[in-house]
């Protein structure tokens, strides 16, 4: 007797249909731990070429995801990146307030401290010998871990898009809530007096829409990311602005 096939409609129901019941047997569906004495994976801005190094090393133009967290951040090198007795900063801080990483801290408070003050950049002009940047959380769909971006100095400015778009996502974002809008992020290259920057550029796609049933898939999703991601935040928020700090101008200096 012939065995009936299973349409590919039925194939595809009888597999979510699985995992689903695998994953409840683990703590749920969507439900993830993240390892804190390890980073979590990063995305690179290259600089000369204005594009993204993706966690998994492919090179793009552009990607769409969600901001699940984000935070500022600071980074201090007494001498120039590669020079000295080590490649990690002297003094840093992961929410652009208060030093707490580094072996040489320079001041109790950013606010207070002489090399967060424009005109102290040591090659000259009107830039800051301690880097500001911010750190953003993004998760594309369809993965399970977000990765971390740094946003730097150069995309910082106001007539850029990336602080706008933090500032009217309070207004965009469903509930006010900037982890609700599905994000593009792409590049463009500006010149600036000593170097070329690659600008960050978001631009809103969609806000996810709870009265919808994929959407509110979504946003379950995303709440519990931004829960774990907080918790991550807290016990290694210092040793990954170091670390992405690095890594970044290590990617870009072999860029060039």
């Amino acid at each position: 007797m012939a065995t009936k096939q299973k349409t590919p409609k039925e194939s595809t129901a009888l597999v979510t249909q699985t995992e689903q019941a695998i994953a409840e047997v683990f703590g749920g569906v969507d439900t993830y731990q993240f390892p804190t004495d390890a980073p979590l994976p990063r995305a690179l801005i290259l600089r000369e070429s204005s594009q993204f190094e993706m966690p998994g090393g492919e090179l793009t133009k552009s990607f769409e995801g969600h901001v699940v967290y984000w935070h500022e951040a600071n980074t201090y090198w007494s001498n120039p990146f590669g020079e000295g007795g080590s490649s990690f900063p002297d003094c840093c801080s992961s929410n652009g307030a208060f030093p707490d990483g580094g072996d040489n801290r320079q001041a109790e408070s950013c606010a207070n401290c002489l090399h967060n003050e424009y005109g102290t950049d040591p090659k000259g002009g009107k830039g800051k010998a301690c880097q500001n940047s911010i750190m953003l959380y993004i998760v594309r769909d369809g993965d399970r871990l977000p990765f971390i971006l740094k946003a730097p100095a150069s995309s910082l400015g106001k007539r850029e898009s990336l602080i706008p778009w933090l500032t009217n996502a309070i207004n965009e974002g469903y509930a006010g809530k900037y982890q609700t809008i599905c994000v593009r992020f792409g590049l463009y290259k500006k010149e600036f007096d000593r170097y070329p920057a690659s600008i960050l550029k978001l631009e809103t796609v969609r806000v996810l829409d709870p009265g919808e049933p994929d959407d509110k898939t979504q946003l379950d999703r995303l709440a519990k990311l931004f829960g774990e991601v907080q918790r991550y935040y807290r016990q290694r928020g210092a040793a990954d602005v170091a670390q992405t700090e690095r890594d970044a101008e290590a990617s870009n200096a072999n860029s060039l």
